[in-house]
């Protein structure tokens, strides 16, 4: 069915933002040097267009009984610099476009773009949308880098710690990045309006002053000595700042803490249901992807324009009031 397809056709139709699986171990480039690869590679196997078609002008010569008489003869003839084996394959480049990239240690969620998606990509990044981790930490030991996987610095008991210990432990933390959050967005930390945002989970920093900030922090699993939390924070963060999360947590606790496992669930509106595993890094599987995605990223976007818009009639209310 793949070969029967019209590779210009295909072409066109390939835009739009979809998410794979990315496994620990390789780097984000390593995932888009692959896809990019392997789509190149099948669009390329598709059917293309044919030749140009060149005109030959050629000179006949027929014998007759008054002698030689010469004639002209016009054809068409594919050229053969359009041939496969001279000109090579046709596409070269699909300028595959990523979104927040992954450490090779890390895995889950990674946002590609292509064509005009690529736009849409650009949006998403500057609009004040969140993305969300599961952090798998181990007690008893810190290392240089925050990881399990690092040269560890100390090594301590924690059988004083409980699963209530814990709680409270991520809560002050819950706290303290809310309260972060209410000073990052444009709504007053005084006002009936932040308290329900908050207490919903709707409160978002600013598009205009959005830092690299945790915006919520829950306890998943409590079995000693692992645990897991659930994490919300903003795109500018980086992976290791999420360790270091897990390594405060173990400080709060007066033991110590890294972390075995960096997993992101959700990187805006695109969570692990939309991905595509690397078993189905393959064109088909892309273009449905592209299309659900881009639908998604649209959706998206639309809501935190129309939050914007709602915040600025707020703040021009407020102004007229004054």
């Amino acid at each position: 069915m793949l070969c029967a397809m019209f590779g210009p056709r295909v072409l066109r139709e390939l835009h739009g933002v979809f998410a794979v699986y990315k496994p620990a171990g390789v780097t984000w480039r390593q995932v888009r040097s692959t896809m990019e690869n392997r789509l190149l590679q099948e669009l390329n196997a598709l059917k293309q267009p044919g030749p140009r078609q060149l005109v030959k002008v050629e000179t006949l010569t027929t014998a007759t009984e008054r002698g030689e008489e010469r004639s002209l003869a016009v054809s068409l003839v594919p050229s053969l610099a359009d041939h496969p084996l001279v000109r090579g394959p046709r596409y070269h480049s699909l300028g595959l476009a990523v979104g927040h990239g992954l450490d090779a240690s890390a895995s889950g969620v990674l946002v590609f773009a292509v064509g005009s998606g690529r736009r849409l990509l650009d949006e998403l990044r500057k609009s004040p949308v969140t993305q969300a981790y599961t952090l798998h930490g181990r007690l008893g030991i810190a290392t240089e880098d925050f990881s399990t996987q690092g040269r560890v610095i100390e090594t301590v008991t924690y059988e004083h710690v409980t699963r209530d210990l814990m709680e409270r432990a991520v809560a002050m933390m819950h706290g303290a990045a809310q309260k972060a959050l209410l000073l990052h967005s444009d709504v007053d930390v005084g006002s009936h309006e932040g308290y329900l945002r908050a207490v919903s989970g709707c409160l978002l920093p600013s598009r205009h002053k959005m830092p690299a900030l945790i915006t919520a922090v829950r306890l998943a699993d409590f079995n000693p000595p692992a645990f897991t939390l659930e994490v919300q924070c903003t795109p500018q963060g980086s992976q290791l700042a999420l360790r270091r999360c897990v390594h405060d947590v173990g400080r709060e606790l007066r033991c110590a803490g890294a972390t075995r496992l960096v997993r992101r669930v959700r990187d805006g509106p695109l969570a692990l249901a939309h991905v595509l595993a690397p078993a189905r890094w393959h064109l088909l599987p892309v273009l449905a992807a592209a299309r659900a995605g881009g639908l998604a990223v649209h959706a998206a976007l639309g809501t935190a324009v129309k939050r914007e818009e709602e915040e600025e009639e707020e703040g021009e209310e407020d102004f007229r009031r004054e």
